[in-house]
């Protein structure tokens, strides 16, 4: 019997699987994922450019392993540092999303002048 027959009934649907389904329950539950993964990609290019030139320094100059492991510590250093940049620049836009229009610094509750300045 195909699946489109009129005369089987199609289970309903809970809350829960049309939640995952339409993507609103995997967003919260993923939220940042994607930002984790760039750190991480800051993280590992960091290291790899300053170990990589640390290393070319190291065959132009005929000299031990030593700019290999300056150029990786000066990579990590790198890479933490733009780790906490994203994560300040994700704070920052996590606290303007969850600012309200009205609640700027200087309005008064109710002042809807703003918007009418905007409109004109």
């Amino acid at each position: 019997m195909p699946a489109t027959d009129p005369a089987t009934p199609t289970p309903p649907r809970s809350a829960a699987v049309s939640a995952v389904a339409s993507g609103v329950h995997t967003r919260g539950m993923f939220r940042g994922m994607d930002q984790a993964y760039l750190m991480q990609g800051d993280l590992l290019a960091a290291i790899a450019v300053w170990a990589g030139l640390g290393w070319l320094l190291d065959r132009a100059l005929g000299t031990p392993e030593v700019f290999l492991v300056v150029g990786s510590l000066v990579g990590y250093a790198a890479g933490v540092y733009l780790i906490w940049l994203r994560s300040e620049r994700m704070d920052a836009d996590e606290r303007a999303a969850t600012e309200a229009p009205g609640d700027a610094p200087g309005d008064a509750p109710g002042d809807t002048s703003r918007e009418i300045r905007g409109a004109s």
